[in-house]
């Protein structure tokens, strides 16, 4: 029987599960693995409250993230961000990987502007699977290998000042892999990234009651109609389509993993009825709720 809420996966959560003998972590704020089978993730679907990093090096892997499936191979980077939704994973006998948890705190800390690269959270939220080049995938090891090792400095006063630096040139390193793929070279696309990245966390934090385009606007001081044109310039949907995209996506989750009814969920997400609900729903992924809740 489904439970009646998602739980959420902290990273004190994870501490506490993990065998003494395995925990290399920081605090509540960085937590390292590099043998799966000591990682401690529920077999039940969970929302992430924290950022999960898993690279590849041998065997496969295949999981659904937010309801949808993907596989994983060797030299696959794998991110999974706050607020996603993971469930049905499965690993080969031969995988091996390192995986890497950190705390919303710590992001927050090591991250002190996040438009300089917002465009990490904006591709890996489309695409979480990235694969790395082989001197990419060597590179990465190498920051795990510090990182692990600066960890186990207890006495060093410093501890925490040299793992932030360590984890913000981590993740630049890998905000530059996607700039190289991207091509993002000009100014004025740089200034619609900035704009889209502020109008992406709006819209995560306030989709449950915020769905009007012109309120997006007025948060960001800008016309609806510039807001448009530049949405849908950086991202090829209109803001209409990336507020629908979570909406969606959440009811997806609730609809798969809790038993709430289906009036419980139209009114969690704020629709005026359940037969409006149900209407946009079926519009936007083919199904009823009930149909979509039922199938296979």
């Amino acid at each position: 029987m489904r439970e009646n809420r998602i739980r959420n996966l902290r990273l004190r959560d994870a501490i506490s599960r993990s065998s003494r003998k395995h925990l290399n972590f920081m605090g509540e704020d960085l937590l390292l693995f590099s043998d799966f089978k000591n990682v401690p993730i529920p077999h039940h679907t969970f929302k992430m409250d924290c950022m999960c990093a898993v690279i590849c090096y041998s065997g496969s892997a295949r999981f659904a993230l937010n309801t949808i499936y993907y596989s994983i191979q060797k030299d696959d980077l794998i991110i999974i961000n706050v607020n996603e939704a993971l469930e049905s994973y499965e690993v080969s006998d031969d995988f091996n990987g390192i995986i890497i948890f950190i705390s919303r705190n710590f992001i927050e800390d090591v991250i002190m502007n996040y438009e300089d690269i917002s465009s990490l959270f904006l591709f890996s939220r489309e695409h979480p699977i990235l694969h790395l080049q082989e001197d990419d995938a060597v590179m990465f090891r190498n920051y795990y290998n510090m990182l692990e090792l600066k960890i186990s400095e207890n006495d060093n006063h410093f501890r925490r000042d040299i793992l932030r630096a360590v984890m913000l040139s981590w993740i630049y390193d890998l905000s530059n892999i996607l700039y190289r793929n991207q091509q993002k070279t000009e100014n004025t696309k740089r200034r619609k990234d900035v704009i889209f990245a502020r109008f992406l966390k709006l819209v995560e934090e306030n989709f449950h009651e915020q769905k009007r385009v012109t309120w997006y606007s007025e948060q960001l001081c800008i016309s609806p109609k510039y807001l448009s044109s530049v949405i849908k310039s950086a991202s090829m949907r209109s803001p209409n389509e990336w507020i629908d995209y979570y909406i969606i996506l959440e009811a997806r989750v609730l609809l798969r993993n809790t038993n709430k009814s289906i009036k419980e969920i139209s009114d969690e997400l704020n629709f005026p009825n359940q037969s409006f609900f149900g209407k946009f729903f079926k519009e936007r992924v083919g199904v009823s709720p009930n149909k979509f809740r039922h199938a296979l």
